[in-house]
């Protein structure tokens, strides 16, 4: 019971946050104008993803507080808000790309670092990969996930509803697996999306932007990873290629 109603509060505030902030974005013209590398063609209030950001990192605070998920998950998801801190300051300084990739691969490089155990990869036959090419794949991959997020940020809605896929399913997968911990933060992130997504259906009122893009694509690897790490995803994998033989 406490459960749901944790839920349903992370969704008001992701809902109310998202609603207030694109008052803001309004009101002090935060604004993502089109350009020719542009998915939207009408000036679109940005930065919205503060919204989920507020409502995620409220719901990882209660879970800790709550002993559901450990101080190194913590670690892992608080880690993101650099993300979204400097994704913030992009949105209105446009930052160089220099200074965001650093960032990127500073924040990538602390969340290898707080991992309990590093992945496994698994490869054909017996081949094994050493720890150094797994730590530079596994940052190299970050690096590229939060960049396409940012990417799809500019089409109504393709970045959450994907998001709120992965998570919802993770999260269903991560039960049988008893990584009750997985399951939570992916069903928690799922639902702080639903109360941004509401604003962001065609024609979007308002985007993520990199405050939020970037977030969610750090995020959504850590829960990835994890997942990896407890055997989940590689799990799915395996029974998928079985299940299409």
């Amino acid at each position: 019971m406490h459960l749901i109603l944790l839920f349903f509060l992370v969704f008001l505030i992701a809902l109310f946050s998202t609603f207030l902030w694109l008052q803001l974005a309004k009101k002090f013209l935060w604004i993502d104008r089109p350009n020719q590398r542009s998915s939207h063609v009408v000036p679109t209030p940005k930065s919205g993803g503060a919204g989920f950001v507020l409502g995620f990192t409220f719901f990882t605070l209660v879970l800790y507080v709550w002993q559901l998920i450990t101080l190194n998950e913590l670690l892992l998801c608080s880690v993101g808000l650099l993300m979204a801190l400097t994704g913030f300051i992009d949105d209105i300084l446009n930052l160089s790309l220099g200074i965001r990739i650093g960032v990127q691969l500073f924040v990538s490089c602390a969340m290898v670092a707080l991992l309990p155990i590093l992945p496994t990869i698994p490869l054909f036959g017996n081949l094994e990969v050493s720890s150094v090419w797994i730590v530079v794949f596994v940052v190299i991959a970050m690096v590229w996930l939060v960049n396409l997020y940012n990417f799809m940020d500019g089409i109504d809605a393709l970045a959450a509803s994907e998001a709120i896929f992965f998570t919802l399913a993770l999260a269903w997968f991560a039960l049988p697996a008893i990584s009750a911990s997985i399951s939570l933060l992916a069903l928690g992130l799922a639902v702080a999306l639903s109360g941004f997504i509401f604003f962001n259906l065609p024609p979007a009122r308002i985007f993520m932007g990199d405050l939020g893009s970037n977030y969610l694509g750090y995020v959504l690897g850590v829960l990835g990873l994890l997942g990896i790490i407890k055997g989940i995803v590689i799990r799915i994998g395996k029974d998928s290629v079985k299940a299409i033989l």
